[in-house]
């Protein structure tokens, strides 16, 4: 690739990236990114294989994934649901959200929000209160003086 085009789509990428972080809680439609980022939807793919390998949509779709399994894992109430903060990041179709994080993850979403609730509550129970002393049995400890 020539060096020029090599530098503009290294500044396709560049704008393609600050878009996306100021729209990241937002639907992002194809058209709209294209022309934000001053590209043809071919030349965007072309760029986002080459940088990121993988397309835009693809790509939005993890980014998505991510910030949605962080969401999980910051969630702070013991009654937040996986649905609802699927939906507050745009999901709706909850077996295919759950077979595309399984999928990426390993896990699926509400395994993800039961394991950090517990580990929270676990973390709160034992910085609550002191550990408790084992009780001594007389064996732990041999005196070095009589007998010893």
């Amino acid at each position: 690739m020539p060096a020029k085009a090599a530098q503009r789509h290294a500044a396709i990428i560049h704008r393609f990236h600050q878009f996306i972080e100021r729209h990241a809680d937002e639907t992002i439609y194809l058209p709209e990114l294209c022309k934000e980022v001053g590209a043809s939807e071919r030349t965007l793919r072309a760029c986002c294989h080459k940088h990121l390998g993988m397309g835009p949509k693809r790509y939005l779709r993890v980014l998505r994934m991510n910030m949605f399994r962080k969401a999980l894992q910051e969630s702070t109430t013991a009654t937040a649901t996986v649905t609802e903060i699927a939906t507050s990041f745009g999901f709706w179709q909850f077996g295919r959200l759950a077979a595309e994080y399984k999928a990426l993850f390993g896990e699926a979403p509400s395994a993800t929000l039961q394991r950090y609730h517990e580990s929270a509550a676990s973390v709160a129970a034992t910085s609550a209160y002191p550990k408790p002393h084992r009780a001594s049995t007389g064996h732990e400890h041999r005196s070095l003086g009589a007998g010893g």
